[in-house]
């Protein structure tokens, strides 16, 4: 499978700290000198954390946690640096956490930490309502947008122009796109299931030995067409305002809030929806981690308001195929992986 509820590596980080919290739950109670916890998130799953976080507070009356904006990276170095109120105590992610990461997150004492999966988002391309519609391959893409492309027996710098060069049956309107940098989790999506997987049959490519050598030419992109730009408003402008053409990466649920102007763009013959995620169809999926760090023992409150937010992030009502992060956009996992992670929680919230 693609994409699994919860990474190997991180089962036994999530049973301690839901062990520890439910130990908390038993023992800690509200009052007006409960401390709210801070969550770091991409500009996208900041939306799903804000609406968690409105729900618990509806219910409990819990002070909201604060919630930065930051890029997957950023979040990350954020998280690992140790344990305070300065420090992020969930963190939201397109990715699970690397082995370095763990490591350089034990290194500053942050040695108990859960990964669960929420969702999954897609990221999704996007052209102009009024432009001529496009179905694209992962091929066309990449011979679109690669620094090198192929020429005779070996790569050489792209030098295509209009879409009709890259495919003859795009239109021949000039080539363009809009996307995030890389330090966005978004971008590595596209990098990775967009350009790479476009590379993995083009022949001067695989007769590259080295396996690093081999992705850093299919993902470096020219500089002639491809635009960065992290601010998701600015991007759409960009979009809007470009010649015919012009495609930019979003995430689905900023699509749904702009398709009176903006229409999906196929990839390889699916077109991003619910259900060609969850069934793994579709090739840019993003899945929302939920990355937590058990607090310290003189944090009893906090871990407290951590187990309602994490009960709620994982509960139905939020996650569930018809809950309320899928109206912003979130996909719900298979009621299958849903079921196993309350299954888990309730088992030793009752211990």
């Amino acid at each position: 499978m693609k994409h699994r509820a919860l990474t190997a590596h991180s089962k036994s980080r999530f049973k301690t700290l839901l062990a520890a919290v439910a130990v908390c739950a038993g023992t800690a109670h509200a009052s007006a000198q409960d401390r709210a916890f801070l969550i770091v998130a991409g500009p996208q799953s900041a939306v799903f954390a804000e609406a968690i976080s409105d729900v618990v507070q509806k219910k409990s009356g819990a002070p909201k946690p604060a919630v930065q904006v930051a890029s997957t990276a950023g979040g990350v170095e954020a998280f690992c640096r140790g344990h305070g109120p300065q420090y992020p105590h969930v963190l939201l992610a397109s990715r699970a956490l690397t082995q370095g990461e763990v490591e350089r997150c034990a290194q500053a004492g942050v040695t108990e930490v859960l990964e669960g999966q929420l969702g999954y988002f897609a990221q999704v391309l996007i052209q102009k309502r009024s432009d001529t519609p496009m179905k694209l391959s992962t091929l066309d893409i990449y011979n679109a947008f690669a620094a090198e492309t192929p020429h005779d027996d070996g790569l050489a710098p792209n030098k295509a122009k209009n879409w009709n060069d890259v495919n003859g049956g795009l239109p021949s309107t000039p080539l363009r796109i809009f996307l995030t940098s890389p330090a966005q989790g978004s971008r590595l999506v596209f990098d990775a299931e967009a350009m790479a997987n476009g590379c993995r049959e083009v022949k001067p490519i695989k007769l590259i030995f080295r396996a690093d050598y081999r992705t850093r030419k299919c993902v470096t992109l020219r500089k002639d067409v491809v635009s960065e730009e992290d601010n998701t408003e600015k991007r759409l402008a960009a979009i809007k305002a470009a010649p015919a053409g012009a495609v930019g990466l979003v995430s689905y649920d900023v699509y749904l809030k702009n398709k009176e102007w903006a229409s999906l763009i196929d990839i390889d013959g699916f077109t991003p929806s619910p259900e060609t995620v969850a069934q793994e169809d579709y090739t840019m999926t993003t899945p929302l981690y939920v990355i937590a760090k058990k607090p310290t023992k003189d944090a009893v409150v906090t871990t407290h308001r951590l187990y309602e937010w994490l009960t709620q992030a994982l509960s139905e009502q939020a996650i569930g195929s018809s809950g309320y992060l899928s109206v912003q956009g979130l996909m719900a996992l298979p009621s299958a992986q849903r079921e196993a992670q309350r299954r888990s929680l309730t088992k030793l919230l009752s211990n």
